[in-house]
């Protein structure tokens, strides 16, 4: 008789780990009406393009405009960010601010979350990155609360600041490679990387503003309506979570069931083992031990069946 080797337990370990990651970290439904209720429009999808008419939008989790898209944020809006999430811009991202209507980027605030953090937690967002070949504009834009505020690869396309005020960035305001821009809190500061030319052209600051009084609130509340026809992409459907869920339980059955039957099988197999020995030998114990070690050997076997089916229903969610 054959019992499993040991290396299957830490990898029914890993599984476990894998899913609690996957089905434990979606944006639920219920968390995005939580939001929309607020007149918050959360980003669902993690990769995003379009245009983006006047509101408060959410960042829930990290974004990724992909190179050929085009992302433009319009005047007057607000971008609340989740604790330590980004946008990665490999396509174009425009904040289209002006001077009667700017736009605001900011973290989420502790009493605005679904589960909020204790409030000595620091929840500040992380920032904004342009990857080589991506494009950023941003024009009458302030940008607050962000650990690295904005950050462009030295190949990038375009990176045009008009306008944009930085406050309360945690380790720097916006570097170009690995040269930090050096721009101050609160003033309004202008940068162009012209994409034909091999160095940036200087940084020109005005004279210090007085931040405006709006800065550190909200945008005036949208309509959850409005909300719901901005979102160009519909969130979850609750079938599928629920589906999400249902696969996920069945993968952790089977790790639990495939663990505990390896136990079983190993034990007795040690038993089995030990009992044939000449000198202690004894057929009928012999038999015994040899039936409950292939008990266990065959719930392995379906542990790892039912883990096999949960994971790929969990897959398929995902995937379509």
């Amino acid at each position: 008789m054959k019992r499993f080797p040991a290396c299957t337990y830490p990898f029914f370990l890993t599984l476990l780990f894998l899913w609690q990651q996957t089905v434990f970290a979606q944006f639920t439904d219920e968390e995005s009406e939580f939001y929309i209720q607020k007149g918050i429009i959360p980003f669902i999808d993690p990769q995003q393009d379009g245009d983006y008419p006047k509101g408060i939008y959410l960042v829930p989790h990290d974004l990724t405009v992909d190179s050929g898209k085009v992302m433009t944020i319009m005047p007057g809006s607000t971008i609340l960010f989740k604790k330590d999430t980004k946008i990665i811009v490999k396509g174009k991202l425009v904040f289209k601010g002006n001077e009667s209507q700017r736009i605001l980027l900011r973290k989420l605030n502790h009493d605005l979350y679904y589960n909020p953090f204790p409030p000595d937690i620091e929840i500040p967002w992380d920032g904004i990155y342009v990857h080589d070949g991506g494009e950023l504009e941003a024009r009458y834009t302030h940008i607050c609360d962000s650990k690295y505020g904005l950050s462009a690869n030295r190949n990038a396309s375009i990176f045009l600041l008009d306008s944009v005020l930085f406050l309360n960035n945690k380790y720097h305001n916006a570097t170009l490679g690995s040269k930090d821009l050096s721009f101050e809190d609160n003033r309004l500061c202008f940068y162009n990387l012209a994409e034909n030319k091999p160095e940036p052209l200087p940084m020109v600051y005005i004279d210090t503003v007085k931040l405006p009084q709006y800065i550190m609130t909200p945008s005036p509340t949208v309509q959850p309506q409005t909300a719901i026809e901005a979102e160009k992409k519909p969130p979850i459907s609750e079938s599928k979570v629920h589906l999400r869920v249902t696969s996920g339980s069945i993968a952790i059955i089977g790790i639990i069931m495939g663990a505990g039957s390896y136990y079983i099988n190993d034990t007795y197999y040690k038993k089995y083992d030990r009992m044939r020995t000449p000198g202690v030998f004894n057929p009928e114990e012999v038999r015994r031990y040899e039936t409950f070690a292939k008990v266990g050997m065959a719930g392995t076997i379906s542990g790892a069946a039912l883990t096999a089916i949960g994971l790929s229903g969990l897959t398929l969610t995902l995937l379509f």
